[in-house]
This record gives C-alpha cells, structure tokens and sequence, in this order.
C-alpha cells in the first residue's frame, strides 16, 4: 500500500482492513397538490466514504504514539493506493482517529475519509510500426505573409509518430525549402497544441511565413540649381535591417 507514494511499511504499520463504499446520492422530490406520486426535482452526488484500520505493533506506548502521529500527519490529505485493487483514491481526513488499545504498545486505529472519484491507470496507445494510415498535408509558404511563394503537398504517415516527439523536419515537412534571401527562417503560424498525426490531420493545410531580416532600398540624390529646380545627381542602392525599418517607423 502507498500513501502519497510512499510504501506504508515505512510509517511502522500494517492494514488491518478498510471498508469502501459507494457516493452518497442525495434526491429531491416533492408532492403536487393532488398527485398520487411525487415529482422527481433533481438528484445531487456526494463523496464516497472509506474506512481504514491500521495495526501498530511497537516496542513501547512512547513509539507506537509516535507511529501514530506520523500516520495522521500523511493521512490529512492523501493520495491512496492498495496492492490488491488498480485504482489510485484521493482522500480527506475527516474527524479523529480512534484508537483501540490491544495491549503496551499495540493499536488498531481507525481513520474514516471522504473521497470523489477514484483513478484508474491511463492507457497509452501508439501506432504500430507497420501502420499503412496516412494522407496528403498540402504546405503553403509565403513570404511577408501575403505573397503565396510555392505549394507542396507532403505525404504524413502514421508511423511516423511512434516512440518519441516528431519534429515537422522528420516528417517532411522542409520549413525552410522556400526561403528567400534576407529572410528569417519559416514560422508555422496556423498550428496549435501538439504536433500528431491527429491534429495534422484535422488541420489538412500548413501555413509557413518568412519575414524579411534585410530590405532593399534605393535612394536618389538631387541637385538644387538656386532657381527651385533640381536635376538627378546620383542613385545609390542600400541594404538596410528590419530594426532599422521598425526604428524609421517608429520617428516618422
């Protein structure tokens, strides 16, 4: 038996017996005037109840309090788990403990909790390795967000999601495949939650944007001919950065 995880050998006692009982189900009805029967209003669950029995065979009074003691402390609020049945109890203390007194320093005590729902052990299901199941992602990337560069349609498999966390690389999906120059690397914007084959699946389109790290820009200079006429002197191309571009939004 656990309690929080830990073994009960290690509080110094052994379970003498528990008793399990089902939710409380509290129902209301009431009586119409004149109906032969009562009308059923609602019906509300309550905890269920456990009883546990704990047997303290110590050396002295001095011990088995103490065996005790540390007991009550870990039972306040417990998780439960017993050898013999599968299911895992969360549990509240509820009132004292009673004790009763077999001989110098021997005990049965007695613990009554209330409790919700017990747990059972998840079950975690994977694909099998020779899984045939798939279907066509189609993968659209554009650039600046508005400019569809290029389409591709990627076969996903089932068995591509067994064992361990799968990167969109390892099943064929190439996040980078279109990027263009001056362009920080793909970002998939319409993914949410974890990536399965489950969920790409209902997804059925990946959308991958690229944003620009430099720009192109090309600037004219003028001559001014003292009359408020000006004439071309020179152009001149310059690369500039996107925190250049956000710091010239950001002044005007």
């Amino acid at each position: 038996m656990l309690i929080n995880g830990i073994e009960l050998s290690t509080f110094g006692v052994k379970l003498y017996d528990r008793v399990l009982t089902s939710n409380t189900v509290n129902t209301r009805n009431t009586w119409l005037d004149g109906d032969i029967q009562p009308t059923f209003i609602r019906q509300q669950d309550g905890f269920k109840t456990m009883e546990l029995q704990f047997l303290v065979l110590a050396a002295d009074e001095d011990e088995a309090f103490m065996r005790m003691s540390k007991l009550t402390q870990a039972l306040k609020k417990a998780t439960i788990k017993f050898d013999d049945i599968d299911l895992t109890f969360d549990v509240t203390l509820t009132g004292s403990a009673k004790q009763e007194r077999l001989k110098n320093g021997n005990f049965i005590v007695s613990y009554r909790f209330k409790s919700d729902y017990a747990k059972g052990n998840r079950e975690i299901y994977t694909t099998d390795a020779t899984a045939t199941n798939s279907f066509k992602l189609t993968v659209l990337y554009y650039q600046d967000r508005n400019t569809l560069l290029a389409t591709d349609s990627v076969t996903i498999r089932a068995a591509s999601f067994i064992d361990e966390a799968t990167t969109l690389n390892e099943i064929g999906v190439n996040v980078n495949k279109y990027q263009p120059n001056y362009y920080s690397s793909g970002v998939v914007t319409n993914l949410t939650g974890t990536l399965s084959y489950e969920t790409l699946y209902n997804l059925q389109t990946l959308i991958i944007n690229y944003s620009p790290t430099k720009y192109h820009v090309s600037v004219e200079y003028f001559n001014n001919d003292g009359t408020g006429h000006y004439t071309p002197a020179v152009t001149e191309d310059l690369v500039i950065t996107y925190p250049q571009v956000q710091a010239a939004s950001t002044i005007g």
